[in-house]
């Protein structure tokens, strides 16, 4: 979906370079043998894993869009990282409101890092750059976008000149219906995303993938229509 200064003139193929990803979402794992409203997080992960390893085993790489563990303990996420550990294709976690910086980092090391600790990178790939974004305010429920994470999504958009743009986060930039959802959205910080974007001269394409289930244990989502939906609705520009 077009977003940016004269979306309507660009003529990006997106499908020039076709290109299959897995988006998984709000895991929120426990420890496992421990339940969760009644359910097994580790067990539907599982589940997951299975599913996408019979049926999309061909995808390129796969990107989990936060809450990655529900009270951010250091043992449900080594249980994480050994599940994650089964998929075919390379892993992007990202953070969500129930996950600890800290504590991910030490069981993912090797996880980028940007210049401020924040857990964000860059994946080039021949379909475009896809920014993997953390929106997470320690100890609060609703997502945040500071200036110093604010300044590294400039430089990144800033030097991606005409590239397809895909940009991964946990909590949604703008209003989508769901008012659980939006008391916790990112807020005044909404509008730091929305000028960042707005003043790139850019003749590129912006995509968006976030998390729209926050409430279900390793929920899959392989193409959100819904948050498609509400890209259409709501172009920032």
């Amino acid at each position: 979906m077009p977003f940016g200064r004269n979306a309507e003139t660009r003529n990006i193929n997106l499908f020039k370079f076709p290109m299959k990803i897995i988006q998984i979402t709000d895991t929120h794992l426990m420890p496992r043998g421990t339940t969760l409203h009644k359910l097994n997080p580790c067990e539907r992960l599982d589940a997951c894993i299975d599913n996408i390893i019979e049926h999309h085993s061909d995808a390129e790489f796969c990107v989990i869009t936060g809450d990655l563990t529900d009270r951010g303990d250091i043992k449900a996420y080594h249980d994480f990282r050994d599940i994650i550990q089964r998929l075919p294709m390379p892993s992007h976690p990202l953070m969500g409101n129930h996950d600890h910086r800290q504590v991910f980092c030490e069981v993912f090391p090797n996880v980028p890092l940007d210049e401020n600790g924040f857990v964000q990178h860059v994946l080039e790939t021949p379909a475009g750059r896809f920014l993997m974004l953390d929106t997470v305010e320690h100890g609060a429920n609703w997502g945040s976008y500071c200036d110093k994470r604010g300044k590294w999504l400039s430089n990144q958009l800033s030097s991606s000149g005409n590239v397809p743009l895909y940009l991964f986060m946990h909590h949604p930039p703008f209003e989508i219906g769901i008012p659980v959802l939006d008391n916790i959205n990112l807020r005044k910080d909404s509008m730091r995303i929305r000028q960042i974007v707005s003043n790139i001269p850019t003749s590129g394409t912006f995509s968006l993938g976030m998390s729209t289930a926050r409430y279900a244990a390793a929920g899959t989502v392989f193409h959100s229509a819904q948050c498609m939906e509400q890209i259409t609705r709501y172009s920032w520009i």
